[in-house]
């Protein structure tokens, strides 16, 4: 689900899109378990499927910049409370609303323009989900042949959801 310029290139004002030719620290850094996976397949010259990766930093600053941060801390902090499936429920609802910016939207363009457009996969990876004590592969969702610019924008936004899904939260 991510793009472009170089390596991992990104502008003053544009997010992290990490591609096949990131440095590796970029991709350690910015990337999820799935972004680091194919990095290393890619370097290592196994055949693997064009590929870009937006970087972590798209949804932070999407969450930061959207006030969406401030609102998901408070829904964490009762879901035990208000119990998962309701705390998921309502994240999905915030996360589909929340207005996109120029340089988050920008960030998903350059990653779907980076593997050609055309039908893709947009699939979730986070930050540790590959860890040395604990695995959450199967946690997030996936998406495939999906098409077209905005048909990609909203199934990103469902994958951000999907870290929040009540599987995940529990």
């Amino acid at each position: 689900m991510s793009p472009i310029a170089g390596s991992g290139q990104r502008s003053a004002t544009s997010l992290r899109v990490l591609t096949p030719t990131g440095e590796p620290a970029e991709i350690a850094e910015w990337a999820g378990g799935k972004g680091k996976n194919l990095h290393s397949l890619t370097a290592a010259g196994f055949r693997v499927p064009e590929w870009s990766v937006i970087g972590l930093d798209v949804f932070t600053e999407f969450a930061r910049r959207s006030g969406l941060d401030t609102r998901l801390a408070a829904l964490l902090a009762e879901a035990p409370r208000h119990g998962e499936r309701r705390t998921s429920a309502e994240i999905a609802s915030l996360i589909a609303a929340a207005p996109l910016d120029e340089d988050v939207t920008e960030a998903v363009r350059r990653a779907y323009e980076q593997v050609g457009g055309g039908l893709v996969a947009v699939r979730s990876s986070g930050a540790d989900e590959d860890g040395a004590e604990h695995s959450f592969a199967g946690q997030f969702d996936s998406f495939l042949n999906v098409s077209g610019f905005d048909e990609v924008v909203a199934h990103v936004r469902r994958c951000w959801a999907s870290a929040f899904s009540e599987r995940s939260l529990h």
